[in-house]
């Protein structure tokens, strides 16, 4: 969970606290009005303009052909769903079976499921899934 969300430095960072005491922190190599934003949940975004930290719909600073590939991801993400096998031991973000994908948009927020005995080995799953053969030791 996001406990703080700030702008940092004279070029502004996007520094965000979690409750469970990881930080994310941006870095800007260039001076001047950096262009990036942040879509968060509700489906504004965080963004800086002109010094200032925002939040709202503005900000995407994204060229046609990146929103369509968010687009796509978007589209994949909510197809994909989050697929869950009770009992839920944890999160397969913490889980030592969970390869994170790597790509555009929402499809950072999916891996795949490496569990050998695991209902999704071999599977795309979301960080925030979970499943009974969740282990979250270090890898053997």
């Amino acid at each position: 969970m996001i406990q703080s969300i700030s702008a940092i430095g004279q070029v502004p960072e996007l520094a965000v606290q979690f409750s469970n005491g990881h930080c994310l922190r941006s870095m800007v190599m260039v001076t001047g009005d950096p262009e990036w934003s942040v879509k968060i949940p509700d489906g504004r975004r965080v963004y800086a303009k002109g010094g200032r930290l925002l939040i709202g719909c503005g900000g995407s600073g994204l060229t046609e052909e990146e929103k369509a590939a968010f687009a796509v991801a978007e589209c994949t993400a909510a197809r994909w769903g989050a697929p869950v096998a009770e009992p839920k031991r944890g999160y397969c973000a913490n889980c030592t079976f969970f390869v994170r994908l790597d790509g555009e948009g929402c499809l950072i927020d999916y891996g795949a499921c490496i569990a050998e005995a695991g209902p999704f080995d071999g599977r795309i799953v979301k960080v925030n899934s979970g499943c009974p053969s969740f282990n979250g030791g270090v890898p053997s």
